[in-house]
């Protein structure tokens, strides 16, 4: 669970780092949010099991990552 909430602080932080580099035309941005409300209703499906093919729209989190924050809860070391 800790893992996917870092995941997702590290996307949301690339993601704001690319925002930020790229200036925003009305098209990129309706494309933009296009491709978010895509792959929220793709993760929406996923969670609701619907179909096999909604496996694919998940973010992992990279695996030593992973294995360090596994290690670390292992322990029982507090953050």
């Amino acid at each position: 669970m800790f893992a996917k909430i870092i995941a997702h602080i590290i996307f949301g932080m690339l993601v704001s780092a690319l925002r930020s580099v790229l200036e925003q035309s009305p098209t990129f941005r309706a494309i933009l949010l296009i491709a978010i409300g895509i792959f929220m209703l793709g993760n929406g499906l996923r969670l609701l099991k619907v179909h096999p093919i909604f496996r694919y729209f998940i973010i992992k989190p990279p695996s030593f990552l992973t294995r360090y924050i596994w290690r670390k809860s292992k322990n029982g070391v507090t953050w």
